[in-house]
């Protein structure tokens, strides 16, 4: 563990990487597959993990598949929202 992490950043550390990153394969294909004008899927799902990240910080997330899933779902929702160049 480096010197600086402190033990409450190296459990939510590990709990990242034992149940959010698994989900990054079958998100994509979600994502992929309910959303296909994605230009760029990385930028969700790295957005996702940013947010669930985050979220962990100030509390406990039951289902961190659920809830990845959720601000994915969002994510995209606001990306899609968002004028593109051509639109304005």
């Amino acid at each position: 563990m480096p010197r600086n992490m402190i033990p409450h950043d190296a459990s939510r550390a590990r709990w990242f990487e034992e149940q959010v990153q698994p989900q990054g394969a079958q998100l994509k294909s979600y994502l992929r597959g309910s959303f296909p004008s994605i230009e760029d899927v990385d930028d969700i799902v790295q957005e996702s993990y940013l947010r669930i990240w985050k979220a962990r910080a100030a509390q406990p997330i039951e289902s961190a598949r659920a809830f990845l899933f959720r601000v994915a779902r969002n994510s995209e929702s606001s990306v899609s929202q968002q004028p593109t160049p051509d639109s304005g």
